[in-house]
This record gives C-alpha cells, structure tokens and sequence, in this order.
C-alpha cells in the first residue's frame, strides 16, 4: 500500500513537471512568434515555424545527421582528452608545488585568452580537421583542474588518518573519502566544461569551415542568407547541448549510488 502511494506521489510529479515544462516551452514559442510577426523581417527574425520546417527539411535528409556525429564524435574527443589531462595536471600538481608554480601562469593565459583568439592561432598550425579537437581541450583543462585541485585539498586529513589507523582497503578509501570529497568539485566543472567544450568547438568549426561540421552549415547559411537555415542549424547545436548535458547529469547520479553500494 505505501510503495503504491509512494509510486503515485511521483507519478504525480512527474506528470506537474512535465506539463510545467511544455507551458514554459509554449510561452517562449508563442513569444518568439509574435516577436517574429512584430519585427516583420525575416532575414532578421524568422517565425518559429520557418524554423522548424527548415530544420525538418534539413534532417530529411541523411547527410545532416552523419554532419552532426562527425561534430559530436570532433568535440567530445577533444572534451574528454581535455577532462583526463585536467585531472592528471590537478594530481600532479597538488603533489608537486613546484609543477603548480611552473603551469599556473599557463593555465591562467587559456583561462584569459578569448576563444576566438586560439582558433585564430591555432588555425594555421592545426588544419581546420583537428582544430575543434584542440580548442574543446584547451576550454576543458582549465576548468577541470582547477576544480578538481580544489576537491583534492578539501580531502580531510583527519579522515585520511582514521582510514590509515583503520585499514581500509583502497577502493573503500576512494569511495568513502576521497570520492565524496572530489565529486562535488568534479561534477558541476564537468557538466560546465562539456558546455563550454561543445560551444567552443562549433566556433572553431564555423571560423575554421571544418569540412563534414555543424560549424560549416551554419558558416554556409550565414554567407548565403539563408536565415532560416541558420537559426534550425544553431537549434539544432542547443538541443545536442541539452541532451547531451541531462545525459551527463543522469549518469552522475547513478555512478554516485551505485559506487557507494559497490565499495
């Protein structure tokens, strides 16, 4: 009886949350439509249905969707490449002060430096291939190590000292301490940088013109006025944002239960 209450309680809200979104959604919807009708030009603003059939027309076609996994499989490389050399940086410099003096200044320099200004640098270096790779990495690294530095030194050395007197064996060490310490650093940068990460490589694609790219379909719309075209392919880079963004959120939950139950 109470698991069938407990049940329909969430059912419930499942069910508000979800009409609560569509409402939202439908508001801005209707707002980006009398906008559209208000401004009256639709090279500046198309309705939100101009929108929607240009993006449907374009994923009518199968060349579209192979555009948008080159760009995902691009930026995701680069991202994660970014996150496992940011977390290696933060360990290697917490152990060693001398490295933290040495790349501080570094990290500092791509913390400041304008993401345009890297493409712009990096560009003849890198061919317009491998250039979203390296400009998602370098918006990560930063970010990460940064936060994940931060997790390290708030590691309780108290703890430290009662799994020492106590024996615990690594994998419950890293579970019960250092995992709870480092995760609430790690998984808002992670989330953040994956943002950052995607929205940095379609900039390096479109001032690149990255062959086979997100970035080049939008650099083609723009150049041939095709508004329309335009604003379905920057949808379509905000809704691969959001997805990929709840995706990450989820999986952060589920490794966080089912790593406490296994250690």
């Amino acid at each position: 009886m109470m698991l069938s209450t407990t049940m329909a309680t969430h059912r419930k809200y499942l069910l508000k949350h979800l009409l609560s979104g569509i409402g939202i959604l439908l508001f801005w919807l209707v707002f980006w439509h009398l906008l559209a009708v208000l401004i009256a030009e639709p090279l500046f603003l198309p309705t939100p249905y101009a929108v929607f059939s240009a993006l449907s027309r374009i994923f009518s076609q199968g060349g579209a969707y192979l555009t948008a996994a080159a760009s995902l499989v691009r930026i995701l490389t680069g991202f994660f490449e970014g996150v496992l050399i940011g977390i290696l940086l933060a360990i290697a410099t917490e152990l060693c002060p001398l490295l933290k003096a040495l790349l501080s200044p570094v990290l500092s320099v791509i913390r400041s430096t304008p993401v345009a200004s890297f493409i712009m640098l990096l560009w003849l270096v890198l061919g317009n291939e491998n250039l979203p790779i390296v400009i998602a990495l370098l918006m990560v690294v930063p970010l990460i190590q940064g936060n994940v530095s931060a997790g390290i030194r708030s590691i309780s050395p108290e703890l430290n000292e009662v799994c020492t007197v106590y024996q615990l064996p690594l994998k419950k060490r890293f579970f019960y301490h250092i995992y709870p310490s480092v995760m609430p650093f790690f998984a808002p940068a992670f989330v953040n940088a994956l943002g950052l990460a995607w929205k940095a490589g379609v900039a390096a694609e479109v001032l690149a013109n990255t062959p086979l790219s997100i970035g080049r379909e939008i650099y083609f719309s723009k150049s041939y006025l095709e508004v329309e075209e335009l604003y379905a392919w920057t949808l379509c880079v905000v809704v691969l944002s959001l997805i990929l963004e709840n995706i990450v959120k989820k999986l952060f939950k589920k490794w966080t239960r089912e790593g406490l139950k296994n250690a």
